[in-house]
């Protein structure tokens, strides 16, 4: 990740939307990935 605003491209928000209601859901691909990455283990 990088800074917040370091691209520039932030449309004036002075910071990152933490409420949910202005957040789209996850795709089911993105939901599916997590499940996956989580149940991992290192070898």
């Amino acid at each position: 990740g990088r800074q917040w605003n370091s691209s520039g491209h932030c449309q004036k928000e002075a910071e990152p939307i933490m409420n949910d209601t202005y957040l789209s859901p996850q795709p089911l691909e993105m939901k599916l990935a997590e499940k996956v990455i989580r149940k991992m283990r290192t070898p």
